[in-house]
């Protein structure tokens, strides 16, 4: 258990549903529990690297459910309570837990792996689209949140994780054999899917490419691998509409004549979305966003599988 005394903000009231832009946080204060037990992270990259770095010193979970997005939670009573309950709450940041604006927690307990990288986030006037009921399309300025999709950055965030978790749990020492494997570890998958980035880099420049995205959450990834990309505002969680195809043949439009046009598509998005690019010309890369938890693959595996993804659309484009 943590040392010293830890007062902590329970929330009693329901929480308010974000029906609009302007929605504020509130809570109410009240008593810290008696017992605080586990490691609670937000993203599954979090889980992997909290996971690998313990080895089962800590119990790691994840707070977020297995089918939402930590943007796009909003936590119930019950979920407050056990969130409230855990021993540490490890952060993406960049924009990532919006909902922590809505509770109170101590700053004791948080632990942010992106703070002390501001000058690496990505910040656009217009990070995310979407509709309001019946209204139109309008957007957010924000952070890119999709951090993980760079290695590069997943490694430096997995850095100060490891500064941050010994600073606040004791046992965590440098003789701890276990804990330096199980970091060393993952420090050398992650060196490796950034060297396979920079060949697919390498590659990039043999090639005339119009590089097309459907949202701004590849990011961090386009700019591993050195490329410029027209993105797109295609909202998350709906189809494509007739404005947004315009919106496509729009940049395809300002394409030199000697480019072929490639799209980092969403992996979540409808196969007939995915077809109807096809037959226009457009070379469909689906990206695992890595937002949602898989059970079978960690997210190293997911993120090769993107590169494995991008390096075959490539061979394919390279062909005469």
């Amino acid at each position: 258990m943590l040392r010293g005394n830890l007062i902590l903000a329970v929330c009693f009231l329901p929480l308010p549903v974000l029906a609009g832009c302007g929605a504020t946080a509130q809570s109410n204060a009240g008593t810290a529990p008696a017992n605080l037990q586990g490691i609670l992270v937000t993203s599954p990259a979090l889980l992997d690297l909290c996971t690998a770095f313990l080895e089962g010193t800590e119990s790691v979970r994840l707070v977020v459910p297995d089918v939402v997005n930590s943007r796009d939670w909003r936590p119930t009573r019950t979920a407050i309570e056990k969130l409230q309950r855990g021993r540490l709450l490890v952060l993406s940041g960049a924009d990532w837990e919006p909902w922590l604006q809505q509770i109170s927690f101590p700053q004791s307990r948080l632990l942010d792996v992106s703070e002390g990288l501001e000058e690496r986030l990505i910040h656009l006037p217009d990070v995310e689209t979407h509709r309001h009921g019946s209204g139109g399309l309008h957007s957010h300025p924000g952070y890119v949140s999709q951090t993980w999709l760079s290695a590069g950055m997943l490694l430096q965030q997995l850095q100060a994780l490891e500064l941050l978790l010994a600073q606040r749990l004791p046992q965590l020492e440098p003789a701890n054999a276990d804990v330096n494997s199980g970091a060393a570890r993952m420090r050398e998958q992650l060196r490796e899917l950034s060297a396979e980035t920079k060949r697919l880099q390498d590659r990039w420049s043999e090639l005339s490419l119009q590089v097309v995205s459907d949202g701004p959450e590849y990011e961090y990834l386009l700019r591993d691998l050195g490329w410029q990309s027209v993105r797109l505002h295609w909202p998350r969680g709906e189809e494509p509409s007739e404005s947004d195809w315009q919106e496509l043949q729009t940049a395809l439009d300002t394409r030199e004549d000697s480019s072929q046009a490639l799209i980092l598509l969403h992996a979540g998005r409808a196969e007939s979305t995915a077809v109807k690019l096809r037959e226009q010309g457009v070379q469909v890369v689906r990206i695992d966003l890595c937002e949602l938890l898989d059970a079978e693959h960690s997210v190293v595996q997911r993120l090769h599988g993107n590169l494995q993804r991008l390096s075959i659309a490539l061979d394919e484009l390279a062909q005469p």
